[in-house]
Parts: C-alpha cells; sequence; structure tokens
C-alpha cells in the first residue's frame, strides 16, 4: 500500500515537472 502511495506521488510530480518545463518554453519564447 505504503510503495503504491509514493509510486502515485511520483508519477504526479513527474506531469507537473513537464507542465512546468511547457509553461517556461513559452514564457521564453514569448
Amino acid at each position: 500500500m505504503t510503495l503504491n502511495y509514493y509510486e502515485q506521488i511520483i508519477s504526479y510530480y513527474d506531469i507537473i515537472g513537464i507542465v512546468y518545463d511547457y509553461i517556461f518554453l513559452k514564457i521564453y519564447k514569448n
């Protein structure tokens, strides 16, 4: 149960990192 919980958090942060990368690229392009 605990392992699954941490796995969910890691994948969640992975998505946030991708979104922030996309926002950063958009800001730098403009």
